[in-house]
């Protein structure tokens, strides 16, 4: 065979492999096994956390935490995804979280399937609910009078959640306050937010300059106003509710920092 001729098989050969190529992009494109967007589960899971928040009332200090992505997930070879959870705290005196979840649970509507657990590690029996679209919150207890909501999306596409919203001037200054008469000052702030059918609930949280943190209970005493609910704490830890408003001032893990939590609930 001449040269020229190789040539022109060479090409030919070329051009084939090219369409197969361009064919099987757009199979992969347009055919392969698509996962839900993260963005259509975030109003679940805020529906599940202002439930809980709203079902606690004036009985916990509440703090909401950002959107966290917890787990790759891959529901089939070519359906690559996350899981994405958010978590609200909430802070209650010693002795009523058996009370408080179970005040959640008779809040929850019925076809959420509220249904509480087994006991783990001497705790009170977790609450599990079901949202539906992959949704499952639960509450369980993390120390005494301490409590986590957290509610966990399944397998989703993956990408980039809403950014915060404005932190809300009168928190900012609160908690401003509160470290100026503890002797330090702010170094970092964060705004979380969820919907709610009658507004929203926001935490504008912070942490202080490495700091003396100790003895915090007693060091703001007299910044806990005349009409809140203060909650007993044995950690090195202060949280109050007041109204609508519930503010948690706590020593961070290595005993260096202050850390602000400052909630507005409008729901």
């Amino acid at each position: 065979m001449s040269v020229r001729r190789w040539l022109l098989v060479a090409l030919v050969a070329a051009a084939a492999l090219a369409v197969q190529v361009t064919a099987a992009g757009a199979v992969w494109r347009y055919a392969r096994p698509a996962l839900p967007p993260l963005a259509a589960a975030v109003p679940a899971l805020d529906r599940a956390i202002a439930q809980v928040v709203a079902a606690a009332g004036d009985r916990a200090a509440v703090a909401i935490g950002p959107l966290v992505p917890v787990a790759s997930c891959q529901d089939t070879p070519l359906a690559r995804g996350i899981r994405v959870s958010r978590t609200a705290d909430l802070y209650t005196d010693p002795g009523q979280e058996d009370a408080l979840i179970g005040r959640v649970a008779g809040a929850l509507p019925a076809g959420e399937h509220a249904r509480r657990g087994t006991p783990v590690g001497g705790g009170p029996p977790p609450l599990t609910a079901d949202l539906g679209s992959g949704v499952n919150p639960h509450v369980t207890q993390l120390a005494q009078g301490w409590l986590a909501a957290i509610a966990a999306t399944g397998c989703r596409a993956v990408g980039r959640p809403a950014g915060s919203v404005p932190a809300p001037a009168a928190a900012t200054a609160a908690a401003t306050r509160l470290l100026a008469a503890l002797g330090t000052t702010a170094t970092t702030w964060r705004t979380d937010s969820v919907s709610c059918p009658a507004g929203s609930i926001v935490t504008v949280a912070t942490i202080s300059a490495e700091t003396d943190a100790d003895n915090l209970r007693n060091r703001l005493a007299d910044a806990v106003p005349a009409t809140a609910r203060r909650f007993v704490s044995g950690a090195n830890r202060l949280a109050w509710r007041d109204g609508g408003t519930s503010v948690v001032v706590a020593a961070s893990d290595d005993g260096r920092h202050i850390t602000v939590q400052d909630t507005g609930t409008g729901c």
